[in-house]
């Protein structure tokens, strides 16, 4: 039996945790492609979104790696597979048919001259592709497309299980130039629109992660390479982070130019943070406690949650009359509370909606 690792459910509550600052600074920092936005904006915030954006979903696809292999060797990979049905399917149609129908309704209400009823808009949302969202569920449904379309890969991935080596500890790095060539090429056509099909970019540089995550899973040999160069990988991390966020907005530059820029020095932020942060909560975060059992189980809950909050609250609140940097804060413990709250009192006591929600 594998032994558990304590320091991953904490990278997860993390990183799932961490999605209330990121969201809450989508709405402020100016940078589109988010359901609500405020009529005042902080520019200076999009370094922070910047660099959260870096490593933060590459994050939960190594952690869904690792945590598939976990799952494997506990149940089998039919068992697996039943499990991942459980917690990641069922969620995604059930919450996508609700949730994100209401951030859908939030977002088409600020449209101009697009103003429906929300009954009219929920007839709209199941006929029309152009009025559907599955918003920031396309974790789920890109998880477990990942999960079934390379299921043989990872098993032979488990059939080789301990017998990587790695005699220096910076032959970890030896991803990085191929990963610079997948987003190089690959976000010139595909900049990340996550429609799961015609998505490559993401796709690919997403595949990648969860592969890696796999492979950290079912060869210690990586995990203790990452032990003895995580310090060295922060340092790299700090220096290309502010290489890569200094550089890209520059709307002087030619798009090409911040392209090449940013997946040249962003690829290698990108890779280097998520060694730091896994040798650093391996050293760290190997432990457990009450609040952690308590944290873990919410973790999928509050991914799925938080989007409305942030969308529903914050509707009202970025246009308040006040200053702007109270609206952040207002709206970043606003929605933490009432999806807490949601979570706390409802999801997770009734039998119905755990199962809704991909808990057990």
């Amino acid at each position: 039996m594998q032994e558990r690792r304590y320091d991953i459910d904490w990278l997860r509550v993390f990183a799932t945790y961490l999605l209330f600052v990121f969201h809450v600074g989508k709405v402020f920092d100016g940078v589109p492609y988010y359901p609500i936005a405020s009529p005042d904006m902080v520019p200076s915030l999009v370094y922070l979104t910047g660099f959260i954006h870096l490593w933060h979903m590459p994050l939960f696809f190594v952690l869904a790696g690792w945590s598939l292999h976990a799952s494997i060797v506990r149940r089998g990979v039919r068992g697996a597979l039943r499990e991942r049905l459980d917690r990641i399917l069922i969620p995604f149609v059930a919450c996508t048919a609700t949730v994100c129908l209401v951030i859908g309704y939030y977002e088409r209400v600020l449209m101009p001259g697009d103003e429906l009823t929300f009954l009219r808009y929920t007839f709209r949302f199941f006929t029309r592709l152009d009025y559907f969202t599955w918003s920031h569920l396309w974790f789920l449904i890109y998880l477990f497309t990942f999960t079934l379309l390379w299921m043989p890969l990872f098993r032979r991935f488990s059939a080789g299980e301990g017998r990587f080596g790695i005699r220096y500890s910076w032959q970890i790095y030896y991803p990085i130039p191929g990963l610079f060539l997948m987003q190089g090429i690959l976000r010139i056509w595909w900049p990340g629109y996550q429609n799961l099909y015609n998505d490559w970019g993401n796709f690919m540089y997403y595949s990648a992660a969860m592969m890696g995550g796999y492979l950290l899973g079912c060869q210690p040999a990586i995990a203790d390479a990452i032990d003895r160069e995580w310090k060295r990988a922060a340092c790299i991390g700090a220096a290309a982070s502010i290489v890569t966020l200094c550089g890209f907005y520059r709307p002087e530059w030619p798009d090409w130019v911040r392209h090449v820029y940013y997946y040249s020095f962003g690829t290698v932020a990108g890779y280097t943070i998520l060694v730091a942060l896994l040798g650093f909560a391996r050293r760290y975060l190997n432990f457990t406690n009450r609040l952690r059992g308590y944290l873990v189980e919410s973790a999928l809950p509050v991914y799925i949650l938080h989007q409305a909050a942030i969308v529903i609250t914050g509707w009202y609140i970025v246009h308040l009359s006040i200053d702007v940097s109270a609206r952040i804060v207002l709206l970043l413990i606003a929605s933490v509370v009432s999806t807490m709250l949601v979570y706390h009192f409802f999801v997770r006591r009734y039998v119905l909606l755990r199962r809704m929600f991909g808990m057990k």
